[in-house]
Parts: structure tokens; sequence; C-alpha cells
């Protein structure tokens, strides 16, 4: 379940990663951006609600959860700041908020891999 939650998580955040990239090179509307955003977030909390709410059956099991729910956290602040600044159509400000995508998709990815 923690391997395939940071799948989804990435997959989320890859997304997001790429709208951004989209809406930089003046490709995408403003308000196809919102959307697009508004429902990875509501994918996030999808994440969130199946994943969080599993009682993990032992000590290991929490450390994963909590690794898990560590980046579920970061993915969602930095998701909701870049639908924040698409709504403000501040360009610089949703550049700024995506920074921290590729390092936490990294990561991500090395969770899934090193816990299949």
């Amino acid at each position: 379940m923690a391997s395939a939650s940071a799948k989804t998580l990435r997959s989320d955040v890859e997304s997001v990663r790429m709208i951004v990239e989209t809406v930089s090179r003046d490709q995408a509307f403003l308000p196809f951006a919102n959307v697009f955003v508004t429902d990875v977030e509501a994918d996030l909390g999808g994440v969130d609600a199946a994943f969080m709410s599993r009682q993990p059956p032992t000590e290991e099991s929490d450390k994963l959860r909590h690794q898990v729910g560590t980046m579920l956290q970061q993915a969602t602040d930095a998701i909701e700041d870049v639908r924040i600044a698409i709504r403000r159509g501040d360009l610089a400000a949703i550049e700024n908020a995506a920074e921290p995508l590729p390092k936490l998709s990294e990561q991500l990815d090395a969770f899934a891999k090193a816990h299949p």
C-alpha cells in the first residue's frame, strides 16, 4: 500500500509539474490550469483518506506510514501553493511554488522502488 500511494503521489506531482511548464510556456490558459490543479488536489485527498486511515500493523509499518505521510503533506502544500498562484495569475509565483516538486518526485520514486 505504501508503494502504491507513493506512485500515485508521484503521478500527481508530475502532473502538476507538467501543467506549470505548460503555463510557463504560455501554452495553457490559467482557468484550465486551475481546474487541472484543483482536480489533482482532490486526488491527493483520496490518497490521504485511503492510506492515512489505515492502522499500521507493525512498528516498521509505522515508519513507512510516517514517511509517506510526510511526502503527502509536502506534495499537498506545494500543489496548494501552485493553485493559489495560478488563481492569482502570478507566473513567477507559480514557478516558485513548483520548485519543490522535482525533488519531491525523485523522493517518491525512490521510496516506491525501495518498498515494492
